[in-house]
């Protein structure tokens, strides 16, 4: 078995890291006590140590490895943002950035896990082995995000170049633009976020038809 490169091996350590610690400082912010950036600083560094360090016969994060393609490139960058804005750093990405990282992640996943899971006539996966039309689609994507202003075009076109330098384990192009997490959190931000839409909707309506009423009431 090949041993990975250095810079997917750093990659299989720093991203599981990563995805702990902004769950748990996630869950402090929830609970009104935000960490400081000493005490987040310290919280990443036992992360890393705790993926790092010799389990049996491996590492956490290389038995990770071994099940998973990979992190996507774009899931990366999301959660070093969000990383990022836990130990306060400047921002990685804007408010702005994020609906686009969601919906590239929910639309690339629909387009291919369903037909990779033979739900369909053709399997797009395939098309991730070899230089394709799809490199050449999501350069103009990307391209068309950067005009936009938005930053996962550089992303993208990031991720391009990533996959002829191999930076990630897996040989398919596929897996440097999603993999199954990235899709399912996708996913998830969307629903909530649409969720969260109606119910403000809904509350709006409510405290429209409750000044109606006061108004009515008044004129009596």
């Amino acid at each position: 078995m090949m041993s990975p490169s250095p810079s997917a091996w750093l990659l299989s350590l720093l991203v599981p890291s990563v995805a702990v610690f902004v769950i748990l400082a996630g869950i402090a912010d929830r609970l009104g006590r935000r960490l400081s950036p000493k005490v987040g600083w310290i919280l990443l560094a036992l992360c890393v140590v705790l993926f790092g360090i010799p389990w049996g016969n491996g590492s956490l994060a290389r038995r990770l490895a071994g099940i998973a393609p990979g992190f996507s490139l774009p899931f990366t960058v999301y959660l070093l943002a969000a990383a990022g804005r836990a130990l306060r750093l400047p921002e990685l990405l804007r408010p702005t950035d994020l609906p686009a990282f969601w919906w590239f992640g929910a639309g690339t996943g629909l387009v291919l896990y369903p037909a990779a899971l033979g739900w369909g006539p053709w399997d797009p996966y395939g098309w991730g082995w070899h230089f394709s039309a799809l490199f050449a689609v999501m350069g103009l994507l990307g391209a068309g995000l950067i005009f936009r202003g938005q930053r996962l075009g550089w992303v993208l076109l990031v991720a391009i170049a990533a996959w002829h330098l191999r930076v990630l384990e897996s040989p398919n192009y596929w897996d440097y633009l999603v993999d199954p997490l990235y899709f399912v959190l996708s996913l998830s931000l969307l629903a909530t976020k649409k969720l969260r839409g109606k119910r403000q909707a809904a509350s709006g309506k409510r405290q429209a038809a409750s000044g109606k009423r006061q108004a009515a009431s008044s004129k009596q």
